[in-house]
């Protein structure tokens, strides 16, 4: 776990984490949910979301929470059965108990890889990651 934090940190983005996760054929735990072999550990080779997950998610920095998203009815969509939930800002978290559980990263790297990821994201607000080009300094 500590190598994805680490890579994230060198490479600045979650593709480049796991292009190079790939690229050097390390696999990462998973635990299957279902089935007979249910709750076994195994290990893959990982995925985009499941990076962004463990980037991103509390529990790595030890810290216990309730509450990240809320279903909005608004937002289901008829043929899609997960659809509809909306994750909220972390100021809006039902709990969040700090220092909890045993961490892997302090509070302050989470929170930096959380807005490393967001200012990584294309939208209107943010220019997203680097990327090459005939720009005047591509990547």
């Amino acid at each position: 776990m500590r190598l994805v934090f680490d890579k994230f940190d060198e490479i600045g983005a979650v593709h480049g984490v796991l292009r190079w996760f790939v690229d050097h054929r390390v696999q990462i735990p998973m635990r299957i949910h279902g089935g007979l072999r249910k709750g076994d550990l195994e290990w893959r080779r990982p995925n985009r979301g499941t990076l962004r997950n463990i980037l991103q998610h509390p529990v790595y920095a030890g810290i216990y929470v309730y509450g990240r998203s809320r279903f909005d009815p608004r937002r289901k969509l008829a043929d899609r059965p997960g659809s509809g939930h909306v994750q909220l800002p972390e100021q809006e978290w039902t709990v969040m108990i700090p220092d909890a559980l045993p961490a892997y990263i302090t509070v302050e790297r989470w929170r930096a890889n959380r807005a490393r990821m967001a200012a990584n994201a294309p939208t209107g607000y943010t220019p997203g990651a680097v990327r090459n080009g005939s720009a005047l300094r591509p990547g």
